[in-house]
């Protein structure tokens, strides 16, 4: 039997179909759990069967009545494995739908290529285009460090990252940052409320994302002189970076992120010789958020 389904499964991309005892525990493969778990219960005398399949792609759970009665008993075993087989791809369909969920464990590429070709090989079945890219939604922790002045700002900021084509994303965000500088006059306090654009390459998979690109950001940047202090300033504040984006996928529609930036500011703070705080500006941002 186990043999057979294999064999029913193999143009599915199926590489492995183990037997276990029911009350074995599931084996990992690749660190992840099985796609799909297949039970059969009843009696294999009266070959009326009921087959169980727990898709753990989709995250459902479909049953059927087998009656192999009728069916000589040599080739009950062929039978048996056929409607296991379309019981499992009836379940894999989901896949090929678009903005269907997410799916719960990562499926090789070549099990959702074949469920799409079997699709449009099968008369009246509705056939879908891949899956389109998510919208991106994320609010993060925002940590930036001035290397020409020395100063760190800690903020926030909320990020949208939006498909274009593929392999082209826009990305968009806004927040603000606070920090200080240690100016030998008493200090500064540093505060800067930005917007920023970019463009970005970016590739997606199941449990995973990754984009880099060019952001610009300008704003507006006010600097207090410190303990007690009248002095006041506010400027254009404008920078151009690089960053990287790596995402990871949670669940559902979670994901955690990570962004590393770097690159020149153009127009900084104002210190208290009248001049603008520039140089190359360091961040680091943790966020959380959701793909739509």
């Amino acid at each position: 039997m186990t043999r057979i389904l294999g064999g029913e499964l193999a143009a599915d991309g199926v590489t492995d179909v183990d037997l276990l005892d029911a009350t074995a525990p599931l084996p990992a493969v690749a660190g992840a759990p099985p796609l799909a778990v297949i039970a059969v219960e009843g009696a294999c005398e009266s070959a009326a069967l009921t087959v169980t399949v727990d898709d753990a792609a989709t995250d459902k759970q479909l049953r059927r009545a087998v009656d192999l009665r009728a069916v000589a008993e040599p080739s009950r075993p062929q039978a048996l494995a056929e409607a296991a087989a379309q019981l499992v791809r009836a379940s894999w369909a989901e896949l090929a739908l678009p903005r269907a969920p997410l799916p719960h464990v990562p499926v090789p590429p070549v099990i959702r290529a074949t469920t799409m070709e079997r699709l449009s090989a099968t008369p009246g079945a509705p056939v879908h285009g891949p899956e389109p890219a998510p919208v991106f939604l994320s609010a993060e922790i925002d940590g930036r460090y001035l290397f020409g002045p020395g100063a760190g700002l800690l903020g926030a900021r909320l990020v949208a990252s939006v498909p274009v084509i593929e392999h082209l994303r826009l990305r968009f965000d806004g927040g603000a940052a606070h920090g200080s500088l240690a100016d030998g006059g008493g200090g500064l306090d540093l505060l800067a409320v930005t917007g920023a654009a970019g463009v970005s390459f970016a590739q997606t998979w199941e449990a995973a994302a990754v984009e880099v690109g060019p952001r610009v950001e300008v704003g507006w940047a006010l600097t207090r002189g410190g303990s007690g202090s009248s002095y006041s300033a506010s400027s254009v504040l404008a920078a151009a970076t690089v960053a990287t984006t790596g995402r990871l996928h949670l669940g559902g529609r979670g994901w955690c992120s990570l962004e590393l930036e770097l690159g020149p500011l153009l127009h900084g703070f104002g210190a208290r010789d009248g001049s603008t705080l520039r140089g190359a500006m360091g961040a680091a941002r943790l966020g959380i958020g959701a793909a739509l």
